[in-house]
C-alpha cells in the first residue's frame, strides 16, 4: 500500500516539477530572443 502512495507522490512531484522547469525554459527562451532582436537592431 505505502510504495502504491510513494508512486503516486513521485509522478505528481515529476509532473509539476518537468511543467515548472518548462515554464522557466520557455521563459528564458524568450528573453534570449528579445536581447537578441536588441543587439541585431
Amino acid at each position: 500500500m505505502l510504495h502504491i502512495l510513494l508512486l503516486l507522490f513521485l509522478q505528481q512531484f515529476t509532473f509539476v516539477t518537468g511543467s515548472m522547469l518548462e515554464n522557466i525554459f520557455r521563459f528564458g527562451v524568450k528573453n534570449l530572443n528579445l536581447s537578441v532582436k536588441k543587439s541585431l537592431l
